[in-house]
């Protein structure tokens, strides 16, 4: 039960927060203007400047996450795709982090933070498209394969 309430108040915010922190630092290298990371949803709860970075956590900070790039000029879909694997590769970054540099830590939190990490990255990864939402997989593909997925 313990191990339930670690992963929805501590494993999975931080998880989410360096996947959509991913998301925003593929888009500071592309020059973008702003980019807003919101973690949950709800009320907002906090909210942190960081340069033309804007983190908003949310009263479900456990819930998901987004993060809306803005420049002044659009992004092509090859850039479209980079952000989208910024977030992905933030969390597999933690991961072969954790992995490399804890060996024997791999037990209680820590293995949790690490698979959900994983889970993220993988799972993002998959190109699909659910009520309108679109996975960062699908965007990708949407960038290589401009007629197929739409």
């Amino acid at each position: 039960m313990f191990d339930f309430f670690l992963a929805m108040l501590w494993i999975a915010p931080v998880g989410i927060m360096i996947h959509e922190l991913g998301h925003g630092l593929a888009a500071i290298s592309l020059k973008q203007t702003q980019a807003v990371v919101r973690i949950g949803s709800g009320k907002k709860l906090l909210s942190i400047v960081i340069g033309t970075v804007h983190i908003q956590i949310h009263a479900v900070f456990f819930f998901g996450g987004t993060t809306d790039s803005i420049r002044n000029t659009p992004f092509s879909k090859r850039e479209e795709a980079w952000i989208s694997v910024g977030g992905p590769v933030a969390n597999l970054m933690l991961f072969s982090g954790l992995y490399i540099f804890l060996p024997g830590g791999h037990n209680g939190a820590i293995q949790l933070l690490m698979l959900f990490n994983l889970y993220l990255a993988c799972f993002n990864l998959i190109p699909f498209k659910v009520n309108g939402k679109i996975s960062d997989g699908y965007r990708v593909m949407q960038a290589i394969f401009p007629g197929l997925f739409k």
